[in-house]
């Protein structure tokens, strides 16, 4: 070799370090890789990493169902999911425990419900016998009470029309008797002797009797020279019956005549 040459680089070991992570160590002393410089070398502790991480992952009944519905029609028992397959499977089984969690639940409360009220049934129906006992009780000690107040209020009522009976007839012989006593009273004022006192004779002299005047006897009726003389003939014939008509000087000549001497007969 030259001075003049230049010195080969060393080759640099791109996985350097990688061995400061536990699971890469566990899987280079597992495999038994001296050093990890190579991509076969990396793959290797890769796939013993993820069939660790598989054979210990916690499989259920939600994560059997994810592992299903992630590998689809690939699915057999040699299937084995990659890194980002099982955090699928595990994010979608936790989905699945969550649901079915919750369904349980709510059948839980659904099932607390029911008895609750199968319970609250059964308390209202033997409240309802209960009730329905005392009340035929109540119904029973009712017709007794009244049964017994009637017979109580037919022997008082009998005990009271037997006083009152009692008294009437007591009250009637006293009326009896004093009735035939008021009657003896009285037949005996009846049989009394009456005493009639006569009467005085009048005395002899007496004042005279006032002498009457007879009777006058009655007015004449009025003369027939009293009634005037009928109209003259120019009232008859006037048209207006108000009209003042002057009476000629013979006509009252002629009343004058009629009337003279018969002042004594008016008065």
């Amino acid at each position: 070799m030259s001075l003049n040459e230049p010195k080969k680089p060393k080759p640099i070991n791109q996985y350097a370090g990688v061995t400061s992570n536990p699971d890469v160590a566990e899987a280079q002393k597992a495999i038994g890789i001296k050093n990890v410089d190579s991509d076969n070398d990396m793959r290797e502790i890769n796939e013993w990493i993820l069939n660790k991480r598989y054979e210990e992952q916690y499989k259920d009944d939600y994560w059997y169902q994810a592992q299903e519905d992630i590998a689809g029609d690939d699915y057999d028992d040699d299937w084995r999911p990659s890194s980002g397959q099982l955090d699928q499977i595990n994010a979608r089984a936790y989905d699945y425990q969550v649901q079915a969690e919750t369904q349980s639940n709510n059948q839980m409360l659904i099932d607390i419900q029911e008895g609750f009220a199968a319970e609250t049934q059964k308390q209202q129906d033997r409240m309802i016998k209960a009730q329905e006992r005392q009340n035929r009780i109540n119904n029973r000690e009712a017709k007794q009470l009244f049964r017994k107040n009637k017979k109580e209020t037919r022997r008082q009522t009998k005990k009271q029309n037997a006083i009152v009976a009692e008294r009437d007839r007591v009250n009637q012989e006293n009326m009896d008797k004093a009735a035939a006593a008021q009657q003896a009273m009285m037949e005996e004022m009846m049989n009394q002797p009456v005493y009639m006192p006569r009467q005085a004779a009048l005395p002899t002299v007496q004042k005279p009797m006032p002498k009457q005047n007879p009777i006058l006897p009655a007015p004449a009726a009025p003369s027939p020279m009293n009634i005037g003389p009928p109209p003259a003939p120019e009232l008859t014939l006037a048209n207006n019956k108000m009209a003042i008509v002057r009476t000629p000087k013979s006509t009252r000549a002629r009343q004058r005549r009629a009337t003279r001497g018969t002042s004594s007969l008016i008065n």
